[in-house]
């Protein structure tokens, strides 16, 4: 279920995280490019509120969002190219816009 693989602590997402930084210590920048290429697909899904319903750090778009900015930072000196730019900034965009969202439910925005 995307909402289980998108969890940074339990799901694929976080297998998938850990595996292309150790891809990129090995030097092996094609295989860290195909595991980070699958990470961000799993990234890509959470920007749907259908298919993950968590902005939090371990289960959710905060994770992910970690895990995008970690993968990006690991990737600069290695010469591979994991996902676009706007990746992070549109699941960010998403959490932002979530937050406001239960805030406005809540009556507090």
């Amino acid at each position: 279920h995307p909402d289980v693989a998108c969890s940074l602590l339990c799901g694929e997402a976080g297998w998938l995280c850990v595996e292309t930084l150790r891809h990129i210590t090995c030097g092996d920048v094609a295989a860290a490019a195909a595991s980070a290429s699958e990470y961000a697909g799993l990234a890509e899904a959470a920007l749907s509120t259908e298919t993950l319903s968590s902005d939090e750090w371990l289960y959710g778009r905060a994770g992910m969002l970690l895990g995008l900015l970690l993968l990006r930072d690991a990737f600069h000196g290695s010469g591979g190219a994991a996902f676009g730019d706007t990746l992070p900034e549109r699941l960010a965009t998403t959490m932002l816009d979530s937050g406001r969202g239960t805030a406005h439910k809540l009556g507090v925005g």
